[in-house]
């Protein structure tokens, strides 16, 4: 494992969840680097998530754990990476969600990767390192 990377929101969920082979993907992770990491546009999307249904108990549980957590800013340094990465989409015709531009964006500009089950989206930007943290490879 030479590659730091972000979690992408689906991964922070499953981890929470106590998803067996994300929470050894994750373990293993932090042998090597000693936290993890994400954004604050997937703090954003867990808490505005838990709060709609009222989740407290996943929502104090989701607070507990970020507070562990390297959580990343989206800078303007990440935001002109955001439009590189989208205008590049935009021309090939690969386009993905804007989310998932923003979250790549600051992956890029923390010299970092992202972990995510949507690997199809993430794997479409030139440059930025994928791990499928769902699969038992590790």
């Amino acid at each position: 494992m030479k590659t730091q990377v972000l979690l992408d929101t689906d991964i922070v969920i499953l981890l929470n969840r106590r998803h067996e082979i994300v929470r050894k993907h994750a373990a293993n992770y932090l042998a090597h680097f000693h936290i993890l990491s994400f954004t604050e546009l997937t703090w954003y999307e867990i808490v505005r998530g838990y709060r709609l249904v009222e989740a407290h108990h996943q929502l104090k549980t989701f607070e507990s754990f970020s507070q562990n957590c390297n959580i990343l800013s989206l800078d303007r340094k990440a935001l002109d990476c955001a439009a590189t990465i989208y205008a590049d989409l935009r021309q090939r015709g690969m386009l993905i969600g804007e989310m998932d531009i923003l979250i790549a964006g600051i992956a890029l500009a923390n010299e970092m990767g992202v972990a995510t089950r949507n690997v199809n989206h993430f794997s479409r930007i030139v440059g930025l390192h994928v791990e499928d943290w769902t699969l038992a490879n590790i």
